[in-house]
């Protein structure tokens, strides 16, 4: 299982990476008051939260737990995803 950790070193930076570049985003967006925005800042907010906790319980077994966290990795990176889709400027896509 020597690919695991170095797996999971690359879901940490893409996730790292994902996070900078919703917060650039959210940066760039006009701050809106309505309830939607609000509610979206929360979501990332706890789906950041939720990625640290995960980062953090593999790292104490990366041989083990990655294998068993992988599903978990690949819906938090979809969700991030999600974040970066309601952030992004409009017209705007890369991926």
């Amino acid at each position: 299982m020597p690919a695991s950790p170095s797996r999971f070193r690359q879901f940490r930076a893409d996730i790292r990476r994902l996070i900078a570049e919703i917060e650039n985003c959210m940066h760039a967006r006009p701050q809106e008051s309505d309830r939607e925005y609000s509610l979206q800042v929360e979501v990332f907010e706890e789906r950041c939260n939720h990625a640290e906790r995960l980062a953090q319980e593999i790292a104490k077994d990366e041989q083990t737990l990655w294998g068993l966290r992988d599903g978990d990795a690949r819906r938090l990176q979809d969700s991030l995803r999600l974040s970066l889709d309601y952030f992004r400027p409009e017209g705007r896509s890369d991926g």
